[in-house]
Parts: C-alpha cells; structure tokens; sequence
C-alpha cells in the first residue's frame, strides 16, 4: 500500500509539474532544469503550506498593533504566489523576485521586531537562495549586504533606542555577538553552497559540452553512415544479430530499419554459404579485416544480388561488433556477362573469317580440279554410244564430280567468296515455296506447320534464301527422323529494341523480319551449342553431312545485314530465330530466260590460268 501511494503521490506531482511548469523546461540543459524546479519547489511550499506561519503571525500583530509587519507579511505572500503563476516572465526575473523579496523581509522584521523576530532567519534563507539561483559572485554581495543591515541594526540599538531592547541588558554587545555569529555561519552556508554551485556549473557546462561534440558527433557518423552509397551493417560478433543497417543495406537487401534489426546472418546468406560465412566471422572475431568478392546475398523476396564485401571488428559499447561494407556488383557483373558475350561473338566471327578464307582458296583450287574433272568426263561420254557400260561409269563419276561441285559452292558461299545479287525479296514466297519441296522428302511422323504473317521485303540473294530454309528444315526434319515431331516455320515482323542490339553488335535497332525454324527433336547438348557454326562441324553420322549447311546459313545471314540466335535443350527441341532487316520497295520478278548452245567458224581466243581448262574448252569449242 505504501508503495501504491508512493506511485500516486509521484505521478501527480509530475503532473502538477508539467502544468505550472513552463514548458521549455523539458527541452533545457540539466541546471536550468533543476533550478526551475527549485524555485517552482519553493514558492508551491510556502503558497501551499506558508498560512500556517502566516495566520499566527498576522493575528499576533494585530494584537499588538504591528501593521507595518501585517502589510510586509501580506506583499510577501502574494509575491510568492504571483511568482508561482507567472510562467511566462523569465527565470531570471522570477528568482530576483523572490531574492528580494526574502531579503526585504528578512530586513524589515529585523529593525521592526529585532532579535526576538524571525528577520535574521528570513536574511540567511535570502543568501542561500541568491547563491542557488543567481551565483557566487551575487552570495558575495548578499554577505556584503547583510553585514551592512545587522550593523545597521547595531547602530540603531546604540542610537535609536527600540522599544523592543528597553528591558534587555547589555542589547548593542549581545546583537553584535549574535550579528557575527550569524554572519559566520551564512559565510559558511552561502559561499560553500555558491562555491559548490559554481563548480557543478562549470561541470555541467563541460559535459553540456563534451555531450554536444559527442551529439555532433554521432550526427555525423549517422549521416555518413545513412548516406553512403555502399551499404553497410553492424552485427553482434557473438550472436551474429544485426544491430544497425544503413539506407543502402535496407535498398540493397529490401528490407526496412527495423525489419533489418531483427535479422542475423542465416537471412541474408544462401545456406550453401553460411559454413563460409561463419568461418568468416571467427577469423574476423580474432581481429583480423577481412574482404570477400562477388558473394551471393538473399533479398528479402528470396532474389539474388552479387556483392563485394569488406569487414572489420569493432567493439561498441563494450560489445564485440563487426562492421561490413557492401558494393553491390550485380550490374557490373551482367555488363561484364555481356561482356564476355561480346568477345566471344567477335572470336567466333573472327575464327569463321579466318576458315572461310582458307576455305575460299582451297575451294577456288578445287573449282580448278572439278572442272576438268568435269569437262573430261563429259566429252568422254560424247565418245561413246548411250546404255554403253562405260558410259553408265562415266555418268556415275559425273554425278560425283557435280555433288563434289556443290561442295566447292557451299565453301564459296561460306567464304564470301562467290559475287550474289542481292535484291528486294519477299521472303513468304520463298519459304512457301521451299517448304512445298520438303514436305515430299519428309516422313509421315513429322507434322508440318506453318504461320506465313509477314508480307515484307528484305535485301537479299533469293537463292541463299532458299538455301537456308532447305538447311534449317533438313536439319530439323534429321533430328526427329526416329521418333518424328512437329516442325514450325513462322515468318512475322519484330521491332529490336536496344537492349536486345546491345548483345548482337551487328545489328541496330529497328524492324526486322524474323524467321523461326523450330523443331520437336532430340536438341542440342550445351557442349556442342558453341560449335554448330563452325565449318565442317557435324554430329551427323559419317557421309551424312558435311559440316557446312549452318555455317553457310550463318553467313547468308550475316552478309544479308541480320543476326541469328539458337535455343535449344536435350529432348526438348531446337528454335533458330533468324533476324532480316526491312526495306522499303518492291520485289522484282526476272522472267525465266532459254539460250540455244550456238554453232560456228569462227576463231576463239581461250585463255585461262590452269592448262587443263585451256583444253576442255578448246575441245568443246572445237566440236561446235
């Protein structure tokens, strides 16, 4: 019950504190505070509890018909009480106030009443509250003062003749006794109180001081640390619980400042990591700095991010800490993907430059060889009589020679190196048309389908067109030959933005006609994906292929101004989305046009680098 009164006592006088009190108070330095509540202290008391010294006093006075000391008594106590209201006047003028208003009581009594009063008593209250509320340099001057009024006092006894000392015995000696004693022991009381004062001033002053640079301080490092762009956490070294994290830390990871402060380490790092981690933090727990590259963060959605991290150990508040410090990499780490994706396609394009000019002279050579091969074989038939055996042997190595000669064009076309017209086309026509051709050549388990919705022109050599699709569906229509499929063409028209042409270097952004060959067959391994247009690459059994039709569709391509890209995964299938700029115009039919081999006697100069030519011609010119 005691303890109950005691908490009802207190919460009402924090109460009455906060309503009488002004209100900068709460907000002002430790000994301002305490002085206001001091005084507020003070002046309640003798508002409060002062009638009951009062009342007697006055009643006693009026008895003996002392009005000067009924009005002194009277001022003195609505002073007290008009302090005690007055929140808006100023501490300085309040505490003066009251000052005076002690002192001047204190005098009055004493040359009204002398030592039988109590003005020598409201004299040492004035020193002690002047030495509390203003200073030592004010106690001096109170000291000062009271000697001159207790003198006073002695000369008023020696030469005034009070009626309050005619029946006292030796009055001026025992007031001057009394006056030193009293002074004395208010010397002791002010000045001690004054002097103690002072120096808790001064004391609070310096720590008013010392928490002022510490504030400033800290605001600081709360804006640095709030407002680097790095994040950063402060982590319990033992119990591995995040402290404190910065905005950064709480972008980065997605969380808020408090969310991040009921966290640990276990959140923020894939469990495959944590073993690390925690190794990470005993060595970093022994005093050792510590820096880790291109480490896995979890965000709050369960995404992943790429960080640099730097750590080091700290001690705060008497608890072991660790500071870490994270860059987040995820964007440097996708441009340098990219990067690398970059080079690779300029090694490959610069590897396939390099084939295709050693195919391109070896082919030229060939293309020699071929056409004697060729032109001996056909005037050799001319020799001999048709259904003849040898003749049949000769049609037979012809035939040979003329697949070996769509080699050496195939090379040729791969290299660059054969001179295409390259016109308007409608490419729809094209594909309609090769995809008429194929459908004979293939099985009954493969399904057909086709979405012809692009009716646009692109720049190029109708017949490379037609090669690549044939390549494309033969391809396709190989890798489900066993257990068959569906294979799609789509023809559309796409617009390329540049974050699509920022990974394809040979392309700008624009409209693109896009055609997609896909297929429902075994698909490509990813070993053998960075190698499929590469020349005379071929996974196909041996005389089967040989190793050209994609790169050849990878030049038609390039030389077309477009790009090619390829998905594909074991079982699933394949998709080759091939990329064809736009153009404005209109495509241009050649009407088919018949020649009749010409006869004559004239005279024909032949010339040509390779004997063997020279002769096939001279004998084919001579037989017309």
């Amino acid at each position: 019950m005691h303890i109950r009164y005691k908490k009802t006592f207190t919460a009402g006088w924090s109460a009455l504190e906060k309503r009488l009190l002004p209100s900068y108070v709460w907000t002002s330095d430790p000994l301002m505070f305490w002085r206001e509540r001091i005084l507020f202290l003070i002046c309640f008391i003798a508002a409060v509890f002062g009638p009951i010294a009062l009342v007697p006093s006055l009643l006693l006075s009026y008895r003996e018909g002392l009005w000067i000391v009924i009005l002194v008594d009277s001022l003195a106590y609505m002073a007290v009480v008009t302090i005690l209201i007055a929140r808006n006047a100023s501490f300085a003028v309040r505490a003066m106030v009251l000052c005076f208003i002690l002192y001047a009581l204190g005098v009055s009594i004493l040359f009204i009443l002398g030592p039988g009063g109590a003005g020598y008593i409201w004299l040492f209250g004035a020193s002690v509250l002047i030495s509390t509320f203003i200073g030592l340099g004010a106690a001096i001057w109170t000291l000062v003062l009271n000697t001159i009024a207790l003198l006073s006092v002695g000369v008023f006894i020696a030469y005034g003749n009070p009626e309050w000392i005619l029946h006292v015995d030796n009055a001026l000696e025992k007031w001057l006794v009394m006056a030193a004693n009293f002074l004395l022991l208010n010397a002791f009381v002010t000045i001690t109180t004054a002097f103690m004062l002072n120096g808790l001033v001064k004391a609070l002053l310096k720590e008013q001081k010392i928490s002022n640079s510490l504030r400033e301080s800290e605001d600081k490092f709360r804006t640095i640390f709030d407002k680097a762009s790095d994040g950063m956490l402060i982590a319990d070294a033992i119990t591995k619980k995040f402290l404190q994290g910065n905005a950064a830390i709480c972008s980065m990871l997605g969380y808020t400042k408090e969310e991040i402060e009921s966290l640990t380490i276990n959140d923020i790092n894939p469990p495959n990591d944590i073993s690390h981690v925690l190794d990470e933090f005993k060595k970093q727990g022994k005093g050792e700095k510590a820096f880790a590259e291109d480490l896995q963060l979890l965000r709050k959605d369960g995404s992943i991010f790429y960080a640099d991290i730097g750590s080091f150990p700290v001690i705060i508040g008497g608890v072991p800490c660790l500071v870490g410090i994270f860059r987040d990499i995820t964007e440097r780490k996708q441009a340098d993907a990219e990067k690398m994706k970059l080079q690779t396609q300029l090694i490959q394009a610069q590897k396939m430059e390099a084939i295709g000019t050693l195919a391109g002279g070896i082919a030229h050579d060939f293309n020699n060889i071929l056409t004697a091969v060729i032109g001996y074989t056909e005037l050799a038939q001319m020799n001999f009589e048709a259904g003849s055996e040898i003749k049949e042997d000769l049609k037979e190595v012809l035939a040979a020679s003329v697949r070996a000669k769509d080699l050496v064009d195939q090379i040729l076309s791969f290299s660059r190196q054969t001179q295409k017209e390259q016109v308007p086309v409608q490419m729809r026509l094209i594909v309609k048309e090769a995809l008429k051709l194929i459908r004979s050549s293939l099985p009954v388990t493969i399904d057909i389908r086709q979405s012809i919705l692009s009716q646009s022109l692109v720049l190029s050599d109708p017949t490379q067109l037609h090669q690549i699709v044939m390549n494309l569906c033969t391809n396709a229509a190989h890798a489900m030959r066993e257990k068959g499929g569906i294979l799609e063409v789509v023809l559309t028209d796409v617009e390329l933005d540049s974050a699509f042409c920022s990974t394809h270097a040979e392309i700008q952004p624009g409209t693109y006609q896009k055609l997609t060959v896909s297929d429902t067959g075994h698909g490509i391994s990813a070993d053998v994906m960075n190698q499929i247009f590469d020349p005379f690459f071929t996974t196909k059994p041996k005389n089967e292929g040989t190793g050209l039709g994609l790169s050849v569709v990878h030049g038609i391509v390039k030389d077309s101004g477009g790009t090619i890209t390829v998905y594909s995964e074991p079982d699933l299938g394949t998709t080759f989305n091939l990329y064809f700029p736009i153009i404005k115009g209109r495509a241009e039919e050649k009407p088919e046009e018949h020649t009749i081999l010409p006869t004559g006697t004239e005279r024909i100069l032949v010339v040509d680098d390779e004997k063997v030519i020279t002769d096939i011609l001279n004998k084919t010119l001579s037989n017309l």
